[in-house]
């Protein structure tokens, strides 16, 4: 490949770079994304949290019914 040709195909990597105050928003905006994606894997596992335990209650109270349901037929 030629110089001529190189020169007028810049190379990806020159295409892809980012300078200056934009490069800082850019971090900045990558900072963002990947906090928000975070937050909302945090709510999913509250949301499941908060399922397993209502599930874990409602066993107990069906086991404890259970329990006085038999002694009562003793």
């Amino acid at each position: 490949m030629t110089t001529a040709k190189k020169n007028k195909i810049p190379s990806l990597y020159y295409q892809l770079q980012i300078k200056g105050p934009a490069k800082k928003l850019m971090r900045f905006k990558s900072l963002i994304i990947c906090l928000s994606k975070g937050y909302n894997v945090l709510l999913d596992l509250k949301d499941n949290l908060y399922n397993l335990i209502v599930q874990v209650i409602r066993f107990y109270f069906q086991l404890y019914n259970c329990i006085l349901v038999r002694l009562k037929m003793c």
